[in-house]
């Protein structure tokens, strides 16, 4: 039987959004191609979305968060 399991290579990122709100958590770089780098991810991948797990908003921490790429305004790195 054939492992359905998939690889993920996380790191933290910090998102403003266009409605002002800040978001930190992690994102899959290999989510729907893999991406070496943050912004590959907003570029070569084909889903309009990206999950944003162990988020942190308005002081709620590890929530999941579907975000679309569009209501994106900037993305960084975030500090671990």
């Amino acid at each position: 039987m054939e492992s359905t399991q998939r690889k993920i290579n996380k790191v933290p990122v910090r998102l403003r959004l266009s409605d002002g709100s800040m978001l930190s958590g992690e994102v899959n770089l290999w989510a729907d191609e893999r991406a070496d780098r943050l912004s590959e991810l907003f570029t070569k991948g084909t889903n309009p979305f990206i999950v944003v797990f162990n988020a942190m908003q308005q002081g709620k921490a590890g929530q999941t968060f579907v975000v679309n790429k569009n209501h994106i305004v900037w993305a960084g790195l975030d500090e671990v």
